[in-house]
């Protein structure tokens, strides 16, 4: 693999006040491989539905620095000041998270998971859980922990999220049937997106090409009228319309 740092962030919610509580990274570069995970006082409450995802209360947080702080975002705002491939699962999301700190992302090319898993992987669901039992990633994991030394981990929290999106860019690299270059990936991260599976509605699990042709009406009214829509089922809507 060329160098990269696959990262994931878990946050006292989605809003924009909100603030990390946990943050885990992979470095990779040439032979050099390291796990690093810090957890975080917000100085915020920590809101009951991010509970619910990722299990952090605020006594697991007592005796935390804050973010800034650590050695652990030092050391990652070190590994961002050069050229690199940044890896995350909606990335989006952990990107502006860490932007929050006046982290000085650098020069990097991006490879979302979930855009690369949403246009190779033809299943209704890309979620990062549902994808790792999918691929049945799940089933090497403990190798993969022991060989790297990694313990106390869950599903949800960021070290195993970013264990799973390793497992992930790794298959894609090394797969027997079709493998793809760090390029590739980034290149299917960045081509615009022209259609998607809708998620919710009347039409779930129809791709939008489908939905245009039966009930264009649909696809404009959501358009319109939904505020809050996801920016791949907005942008691939948008491209349908316009043909």
């Amino acid at each position: 693999m060329d160098r990269l740092i696959i990262l994931d962030t878990e946050t006292t919610g989605l809003g924009r006040e909100d603030k990390i509580i946990q943050l885990a990274y992979c470095y990779h570069d040439l032979d050099d491989t390291q796990f690093i995970q810090t957890m975080s006082d917000p100085q915020c409450v920590i809101k009951p539905e991010a509970m619910a995802t990722h299990h952090i209360t605020p006594e697991m947080l007592t005796g935390a620095q804050p973010l800034e702080d650590t050695q652990e975002f030092q050391m990652l705002r070190e590994l961002m000041t050069s050229d690199y491939y940044l890896v995350a699962h909606n990335a989006q999301f952990d990107i502006q998270q860490l932007k929050k700190y006046n982290l000085n992302m650098g020069n990097y090319k991006l490879i979302d998971t979930l855009k690369v898993m949403r246009a190779l992987l033809p299943i209704n669901r890309h979620d990062l859980q549902y994808v790792r039992y999918y691929l049945k990633l799940y089933e090497k994991e403990a190798e993969f922990r022991a060989k790297h030394k990694i313990d106390n981990i869950t599903a949800h929290d960021a070290m195993g999220d970013v264990i799973v999106c390793y497992m992930i860019i790794d298959r894609l690299l090394n797969s027997t049937k079709r493998s793809y270059t760090l390029e590739e990936l980034h290149q299917i991260t960045v081509a615009p997106v022209t259609d998607v599976i809708m998620k919710f509605g009347k039409h779930k699990g129809s791709k939008i090409s489908e939905i245009l042709k039966s009930d264009r009406g649909y696809l404009e009214w959501i358009i319109k009228g939904m505020d809050n829509l996801d920016p791949e089922t907005k942008e691939a809507t948008i491209y349908q319309l316009a043909r």
